[in-house]
């Protein structure tokens, strides 16, 4: 298996500071088993005053995205072996 790192930086995602990072990982945790990964821990660092960094942590590898919603900015690190697709996923599940 081939495995991949992306790195995305989403702008102009202004209601971020209405997710929460539990909302954030339910997300990020669809967005896995849509790529057919397995989640194995998460977990959540929230920022002050507000944003978040989560983590999923994948059998296969590793699913992390913060957020600066003072920026409307969400930057995502994905690797897999199929990260392309993991962006539409998640966009998707968490409407950014």
């Amino acid at each position: 298996m081939t495995m991949a790192h992306v790195v995305y930086d989403i702008t102009g995602c202004p209601e971020l500071d209405q997710l929460s990072g539990d909302e954030l990982i339910d997300a990020m945790r669809q967005t896995a088993h849509r790529l057919g990964c397995t989640p194995r821990i998460s977990l959540i660092d929230p920022f002050e005053p507000f944003g978040h960094t989560c983590v999923l942590v994948l059998s296969e590898s590793h699913i992390t995205v913060s957020t600066w919603p003072e920026s409307g900015l969400a930057h995502v690190d994905v690797q897999d072996d199929a990260p392309a697709g993991a962006i539409h996923h998640l966009r998707g599940n968490v409407q950014v």
